[in-house]
């Protein structure tokens, strides 16, 4: 399983101010940089969803647990409807 020295350089492209955390702002800078305008809400949930601590802030362990924890499966009741259904044999 990985753990955190496999995301460690990924972590580095967010921190940018080396500090070994993940601002808002700082999620900004890297999004604006790749050509991407992200609403402050938007910044906001990003960093909320991964702040396990609630400091504000995304650290190389929240960052590691979220990448290396399990996925939740999507929830096959919300699968659109199959397009493929024989058609109605009464003409």
């Amino acid at each position: 399983m990985a753990d955190a020295t496999d995301y460690a350089a990924t972590f580095k492209l967010f921190d940018l101010n080396g500090d070994g955390l993940i601002s808002a702002d700082e999620l900004k800078q890297v999004f604006e940089k790749l050509g991407d305008q992200v609403s402050p809400e938007a910044l906001t949930a990003m960093v909320s969803f991964l702040d396990s601590d609630k400091d504000g802030l995304i650290s190389l362990e929240e960052l590691t647990a979220y990448l290396a924890g399990p996925r939740a499966e999507p929830d096959a009741t919300s699968a659109p409807a199959s397009q493929d259904a024989a058609p109605d044999a009464q003409a």
